[in-house]
This record gives C-alpha cells, structure tokens and sequence, in this order.
C-alpha cells in the first residue's frame, strides 16, 4: 500500500461524510500485530480485514499501553495512560473520568457494548457508561437489562454469537447514530477455532515462530505448564485470529445489508498482543516487548471517497478518543486527555504525533517500554535492569546493547522521566532502587461475583 499523502480538501470531504456517521470499533483480543496479512504475515490469517486494509488507512506502528484487557480497554475509552487511571484488576473507572461513550452519548449517539470477553465489559467496571450493554456475566443488580436475550456462556464467547447479537440489535437501530463497540475473544484463548480453520494451518509450512530465553532471568514469571509447542502454539493461534477475521467479516456484512456501512466509521484494531516465549514470557500482561504491544490499526473512513495509505507514525491506543471526537466535531477536555488526534496526519500537517510511546506491565516484575522507531528501552521496577535494542538492525529485539549505547539510552530515559511527571501516582520506581513502589489506586472497588472469577478462571486470568 504506497504511503499516504492528502491535503486538507479530502478531509473536509471526511468531515463533511461524518456529520450524519455511525461509529464502530472492532476489537480482536490478543491480535499481534504481525500476525495479519496486511502487516506482511505470510500466512492468510486476516484475508476480510486485508480487504478492509486496502480501503483504510493503516497505522504501522500503533501500540497499547498495557498488555491486557481491561486497562488497555480502559485507555482507549477515555484517551489516558494506564498510570493516570485510578483503576486496576479490582476497581472501576472514576465516575468522573470522561469516556468515548459519554462524549458521544451527549452529541447524539446511541450507544452499545458487545463484548465476549466479559473482562471489556461492565462486570469489571469497563464500559459502566454505554446504553445498551451486551456481555456475560453483568454487575450484581445491573439494571440495564436487554431485550434481547444472549446465547448460553460458551456460544457467547464466539464470533458466531457476538455477530449474531449484533446483527439482531443493528436492524432496530440502523437508523439511528449509533456507536456499537464489539470485542471479539478470538484469537485469546481458549483456542476452540472451528476445525477446518485448525486444518487449514495445520497443512501449512512452519512459520517463523522463535522461543528465547529471558533477558533478566529474575524477572521470570511462576508459571505453570505450556500447553503447546511453538509450532503448535502457531498454528492455533492463527487458526483463531482467522475465525476472529471472520466475526468482523460478519459485521461488515450487517452493515452492508442494513445499507450503512459506507455511512459508519470502522474502527479495526486490538487491546494488546500475545508472546509465544520469544523473550521467555508467554500469553500476555507479562512484558512490553513488541509481540505483546504492537496492535493493529485500520481505520476506513465513511463517505463514497475512500481515503487509503499507510502511517507509520508511532501512535497509540490513548489516540482513538481524541481522533474520533475531532473528526465529529464533539468536545472534550483536551487538558486532561493524554492521546492525540490522528486526523493532522493525514492532511500533512503533521509528521509525528509524539516522539516516543509508552507501555507498562504491572506482573511479574513491573516493567515500562519507552519506544520510538529506531530504539526501544525497557526498564524495570528498582531502576537497575534495563536493556536496550537497536530495532534498525535488531526488530527482533534480542541484543541488549545499553552499555555501547549509553547516551542513547540516557535520553530516552530522560524522556521517560518527563513522561512520568504527566502520570500519577509518580513511576519513579523504574528509575531508582531508593524510589516508593507505586501505590494501590484508590478507585471505587468492583465486587467480583462467582460467575466473574469463572470467567476469568477460563481465559487464564485466575489460577
């Protein structure tokens, strides 16, 4: 896809087409980004969303900020970095935390959550602000009730059921604004594809799939056993991120049938990553390294005109906010929010949005990445490991060369220090051994019924 170059005459044009436009995100849970055809996999894992690619505008090198769900669910909802939020496992965002659904609640919009991964959903304190909430298990007494009733646990967790909840909910609200946020499971695990995606990956050539070991091994998590070998590992994985391709096919598809689809913006992307052991860790939440935080981005804009091309900007998760409220027009505090609008990149206004992106995982030794394209340093809770990779020479970041490049790794921690002075409570634990921990956030607490710790007990989040 050649690289994007517009003026200001096609995003009026956007503008202009976004007035009377619906709104849909499209999350795949656990999509690496190199994973997708449309970011150079080889494998046809994504042919729906390559199609889509090829009527969008791609961001190459867009990150989240926190590799799980909730909290990085939570950062796009209100455009702010994980360490701004008074949230984590066991709370709720802050009722007076302004979210994408109040800001286009208030101009209009219906607003819906679909998710099936109950984590993205109210039960966890995520998304309390949408009208319509479609997710299991909900809240004890959770009074927004829907007609519709949801398929049992199991189904519920498919692409099939989330499309089918969707499909029926759009046809009584396509002709309203609506913003519909639907969050497929696929590819997380459990990996329960259907066969023949199972086969059809089973048949084909070994990817280029690389376990290495850790590069503190005291940062080593307590795990317990790896269900798959790597090549296995691959192929199910694969096999799910196509049947997770396939559930955005099918919201397409209502989109197209109820006549809206060239009336909506799509939004394409995912919450984090996933590590086969490429740096010793596995799954997710683990570590900041590039298969657990570098995501998809594919934006196709509404309007008969299709506005394509690739943006290799570093832009991240906090963005998706700033960008949609702007383009319609809708106001929000730009004070407080932390993400940048997207659209001066597209009408060659700008070049870059920020000079580094950020990233931090809390288990099972707190870790930040500080990224841009050409070097990516990660930093450690006590301020004393930290390693540093060349991504010119090195994209696999596999050699730590901090001590032959210490100026560069001294200002990018400086950056990192400018960074933590925006956040709170302050981080200055991955910069010095003698720096307080940072403190549990006083967030109202979320009570976790039995059905909620199932759920999490299925997806790997409780032992």
């Amino acid at each position: 896809m050649p690289s994007l170059a517009v003026g200001q005459p096609v995003l009026d044009q956007i503008r202009a087409a976004a007035k009377s436009a619906k709104v849909v995100i499209c999350v795949l849970d656990a999509a690496r980004a190199d994973h997708l055809g449309c970011y150079g996999y080889p494998r046809d894992t994504t042919p729906i969303i390559d199609q889509l690619a090829s009527e969008s505008v791609v961001f190459r090198n867009h990150f989240s900020p926190f590799p799980a769900t909730k909290i990085s669910t939570a950062s796009l909802f209100t455009g702010l970095y994980p360490d701004k939020l008074s949230f984590d496992k066991d709370k709720a965002l802050d009722d007076g935390i302004f979210t994408l659904a109040q800001g286009l609640k208030a101009a209009g919009f219906q607003t819906a959550l679909f998710s099936s991964n109950f984590v993205a959903s109210p039960a966890t304190g995520v998304g309390l602000d949408f009208e319509h909430v479609f997710a299991k298990p909900l809240p004890p007494g959770w009074s927004k009730v829907e007609r519709i009733s949801l398929p049992d646990e199991n189904t519920w967790r498919t692409p099939e059921g989330l499309t089918q909840v969707f499909s029926r909910w759009l046809a009584g609200a396509r002709s309203t604004r609506f913003f519909a946020y639907c969050h497929f499971l696929p590819p997380h695990t459990p990996y329960n594809a259907p066969d023949d995606a199972k086969d059809y990956f089973a048949q084909q050539p070994p990817t280029n799939v690389r376990q290495g070991p850790f590069e503190f091994p005291e940062t080593r998590p307590a795990y317990g056993t790896v269900l798959y070998g790597a090549q296995q590992w691959a192929n199910l994985y694969d096999a799910n991120l196509r049947w997770g391709d396939w559930g955005v096919g099918e919201i397409v598809k209502s989109l197209r049938e109820q006549g809206v689809l060239d009336n909506t913006l799509l939004i394409i992307t995912a919450d984090h990553g996933e590590a086969f052991g490429e740096h010793g860790y596995i799954y997710h939440a683990q570590a900041v390294y590039d298969e657990a935080v570098h995501i998809p981005l594919l934006i196709r804009f509404p309007g008969k005109q299709r506005l394509t091309g690739d943006v290799t900007a570093l832009t991240q998760t906090v963005d998706v906010l700033p960008t949609i409220l702007d383009l319609y027009g809708i106001p929000y505090p730009r004070d407080s929010a932390q993400g940048h609008s997207l659209l001066p990149l597209l009408d060659g206004a700008q070049r870059s949005l920020r000079d580094y992106a950020f990233a931090t995982c809390e288990e099972p030794w707190p870790s930040y990445l500080v990224r841009n394209s050409n070097w990516s340093l990660i930093l450690y809770r006590g301020g004393k490991l930290r390693a540093l990779y060349d991504l010119r020479t090195d994209p696999g970041q596999l050699h730590n060369v901090i001590a032959e490049h210490s100026k560069t790794a001294a200002a990018m921690t400086a950056a990192f220090n400018t960074f933590a002075r925006t956040q709170k409570p302050g981080i200055a634990q991955f910069l010095s051994s003698t720096a307080a921990a940072r403190p549990s956030p006083p967030g109202r607490q979320r009570q976790m019924s039995g059905p909620a710790r199932r759920e999490l007990r299925a997806l790997g989040y409780l032992k």
